[in-house]
């Protein structure tokens, strides 16, 4: 297609894939001057190349996943040190590291009002 015949599309709102696709034969041979097996073989063009887009798309976002799982996997874990003990002598006061910050915060307080 020539530049006159691709802004004779645009003039008609053919300026998409979907819209190539979504308008009848007869009109895209009369917008393009083109015969109408002609706007066949282009409508067949436009569906290749959209399939080897999508295909293009769907393979770079199957990598993408699978080297951020890789990521995930070769990342060290993290271990959770929130839970510290309180007390060694009694199992049962086991205070998580927000209760300890939230004690102290309160002992200040405490010591600030005396």
């Amino acid at each position: 297609m020539d530049d006159t015949q691709l802004v004779k599309l645009s003039d008609a709102g053919l300026d998409t894939a979907d819209r190539l696709l979504e308008t009848s034969v007869s009109n895209l041979a009369q917008v393009a001057e083109v015969d109408e097996e002609t706007a066949v073989k282009l409508q067949d063009a436009v569906r290749e190349q959209v399939a080897a887009a999508e295909q293009a798309a769907a393979e770079i976002a199957e990598r993408t996943i699978e080297e951020a799982n890789s990521a995930n996997a070769d990342a060290p874990e993290e271990k959770d040190n929130s839970i510290v003990a309180s007390d060694e002598g009694n199992p049962s006061s086991i205070e998580t590291s927000n209760d300890l910050s939230e004690s102290k915060a309160s002992e200040s307080d405490t010591d600030s009002k005396s």
